[in-house]
């Protein structure tokens, strides 16, 4: 059968009847609202989604797909448990759950209730973008605003770093769960990242000012979250060199003399 646009068959099939129910009486508007309620399940109608956006957190659907999205979530959220942190940082004493973990721990429980997460990188310029698109049995779907992330180094382990950075981010998120140790990095004199230590929440993002009035303490817990996030994206190898280059030393052996060196590391990190 030739494939044809839903213009095409309106237009022919609204003449036809027209055409014969004219002179009979029947009401041709009524018999129009018939037909393209019809159109709908014909195969001459190709209905193709040509591209998606993901510059924005949409769920699209009608109504009763929205009401088996959010109900299956809700099953699956109640179910889905956090990955386990099979991977530990023996430099700054983390412990984290690799993409691989991640995936594995909430592909199953998806599955079950009728949800698949598709994960699509994309290189826009300098940057990774990571977008995530999170599908339903019911036809149901939602799309995320992409993550954008600079990789450390433009080549193939710089972006490959990033990209794995961004699934590992994003897909915790829509899925639910934790995927490392809540300590935001804050056990400076841990030695084998588990004495759970007590742990003071400090703020991810600003400078750290150069006073001296600023705590040993909280300079090297914000830097130490720093270090952290470079890690990620810059890779082990380059983030130690530079503590060994600026302080001679692990961060976690530093004393109070140091303050202005660790300013320097901060500084340096946010630059890298």
């Amino acid at each position: 059968m030739e494939e044809k646009t839903i213009e095409t068959v309106v237009k022919e099939d609204v003449k036809t009847v027209a055409k014969e129910n004219v002179e009979t009486g029947v009401n041709v508007i009524e018999e129009i609202n018939k037909l393209v309620e019809s159109l709908v399940n014909k195969e001459v109608v190709n209905e193709n989604i040509s591209e998606l956006t993901f510059d924005s957190t949409i769920l699209y659907g009608d109504s009763e797909q929205k009401k088996s999205f959010f109900s299956d979530y809700a099953k699956y959220f109640g179910e889905v448990t956090n990955p386990k942190n099979t991977k530990e940082n023996l430099h700054f004493h983390f412990k984290y759950a690799p993409l691989d973990e991640v995936m594995n721990t909430i592909r199953p429980i998806m599955s079950k209730h009728g949800f698949s997460l598709i994960q699509i990188p994309a290189i826009v310029g300098d940057k990774v973008v990571v977008n995530n698109l999170l599908t339903h049995k019911s036809g149901a779907y939602m799309t995320f605003e992409g993550l954008v992330l600079r990789p450390q180094k433009p080549d193939v382990q710089g972006v490959g770093g990033a990209i794995t950075y961004g699934r590992r981010y994003t897909a915790s998120a829509i899925a639910g769960v934790m995927a490392e140790e809540d300590n935001d990095g804050n056990a400076p004199n841990n030695t084998n990242g588990k004495d759970g230590g007590t742990v003071t929440k400090v703020p991810l993002k600003g400078k750290i000012e150069t006073s001296k009035a600023t705590t040993l303490k909280q300079l090297k817990n914000k830097t130490n979250i720093l270090a952290k996030e470079k890690i990620e994206t810059k890779g082990a190898d380059d983030v130690t060199a530079l503590i060994e280059k600026v302080l001679g030393k692990k961060l976690k052996d530093t004393k109070k003399e140091d303050i202005d060196k660790i300013n320097e590391l901060y500084k340096k990190l946010e630059e890298m």
